[in-house]
């Protein structure tokens, strides 16, 4: 009995000694663990941080396409805006007004603006005009004009005769084919149409395109069925060739 207890003893004090042998290599393992887990958050941290920055980037490159792809936009609606000399032919006049007009409508500009971006086509006679008017409204105490609409109208009154318009009208009225091709009558006849401004009934205006042809071509026109004025001009074209 007393050797069995010798030998648990023995078997006790084994245990005890192998244990406090392995309790340093124990430590120096959880040590790199806890070493290596450390590790690992941070290099997971800077993978995160680089896939941000990786991110951040690709909205860059991104962004900058669509910013330049809106400056092209606008770069390919960029307008001239033509000059005016100051010819005394109405219908170079009128062209002029009407360019104005269109590059207006590619952009956002208020009447003032639209006032001097036209005072600033004005060239040669024109210009001389539009400097004497400014410094005779001043001496008359007349107020500045600083509007587009009202620059129109006191150009036209300089510009465009008292009677251009009737006369359109009248060349309008006794417009005949006579040498020309229907297609070249077509063309005049719309020419002055859109000049005179007219706003005569549809059937009235196809009357007097009718009328303006020659006769041979208008007696065939008249005999066949149309109903708008654009049909009346596409039937002539087919009969006068």
């Amino acid at each position: 009995m007393a050797d069995l207890r010798r030998q648990l003893q023995d078997v006790v004090l084994a245990v005890n000694a192998r244990n406090a042998a392995e309790q340093p290599r124990r430590q120096r393992v959880e040590d790199d663990l806890s070493s290596s887990h450390g590790n690992g958050g941070s290099s997971q941290g800077s993978d995160s941080d680089h896939s941000i920055e990786i991110e951040r980037g690709r909205r860059r490159r991104n962004h900058r396409p669509q910013q330049q792809q809106h400056h092209h936009r606008e770069e390919e609606f960029k307008v001239d805006f033509p000059n005016f000399e100051g010819n005394l032919n109405p219908d170079d006049f009128l062209d002029w007004i009407r360019s104005m007009e269109r590059a207006f409508e590619y952009n956002t500009y208020d009447d003032e603006k639209k006032f001097k971006m036209a005072t600033l086509r004005l060239k040669g006679y024109a210009s001389l005009w539009w400097d004497t008017t400014k410094s005779q409204r001043v001496r008359e105490g007349k107020t500045r004009i600083r509007s587009w609409e009202k620059l129109k109208r006191l150009m036209k009154r300089r510009f465009l005769p008292d009677d251009y318009k009737q006369d359109l009208y009248l060349k309008l009225t006794h417009l005949q084919q006579d040498k020309r091709s229907v297609e070249e009558y077509t063309r005049e006849f719309d020419l002055l149409q859109l000049r005179c401004d007219v706003q005569d009934p549809q059937e009235r205006t196809i009357v007097r395109f009718v009328h303006g042809l020659n006769q041979e071509i208008a007696s065939k026109v008249e005999l066949q069925p149309f109903w708008t004025l654009d049909d009346a001009k596409k039937l002539a074209i087919k009969v006068g060739k």
